[in-house]
């Protein structure tokens, strides 16, 4: 659907989560892409997260080897295997991101800062060459809800720590 180069073809499949992300919570991917020539002009083809109706994550392949990170450059180009795509909303205004290279050696990791949790994503693709191998995959979707120990884990900690500053203090 996004074939041939030059045509102004596009293809998007947007889908929102049952219900935006909660703190704690992750979403995670795989995604595939090949980019073997073209002399550099392949289309584009990537994915976008969004809170609401504001495009929070853009992650980019278009032109050259380069994977982009809203338009800024990951280091994670050439290889072959699927990178996998880790984001969590880690406090309220955090959205903490992992990333995999296709070598699967180097990873990319930053944070976001965001208004609230991401609510949908969407995947795209435009006037790419002709065939198959041109095409982007992706694959392994999941939202990962932390288990209630690790909340427990948390919390026992917290008032552990809270024990030691009151005994602390009392000297």
């Amino acid at each position: 659907f996004a074939n041939p180069q030059g045509s102004g073809a596009t293809v998007t499949a947007s889908r929102p989560l049952s219900t935006a992300l909660q703190v704690g919570e992750t979403f995670s991917m795989q995604w595939g892409i090949n980019w073997d020539g073209d002399n550099g002009a392949n289309g584009n083809k990537g994915f976008s997260l969004l809170v609401g109706a504001t495009e929070v994550v853009n992650v980019n392949n278009g032109g050259n080897s380069d994977i982009q990170f809203n338009s800024a450059n990951t280091g994670i180009g050439f290889g072959l295997a699927a990178m996998t795509w880790s984001f969590t909303y880690s406090d309220a205004t955090t959205l903490s991101v992992i990333g995999t290279a296709r070598d699967g050696g180097a990873s990319f990791t930053t944070n976001v800062a965001v208004t609230g949790g991401v609510s949908s994503f969407s995947l795209y693709a435009t006037e790419l060459g002709a065939g198959d191998q041109r095409q982007p995959y992706y694959n392994d979707f999941a939202v990962t809800v932390p288990e209630p120990s690790t909340y427990a884990l948390l919390a026992l900690g917290a008032a552990g720590l809270g024990a030691h500053l009151i005994r602390r203090r009392r000297r």
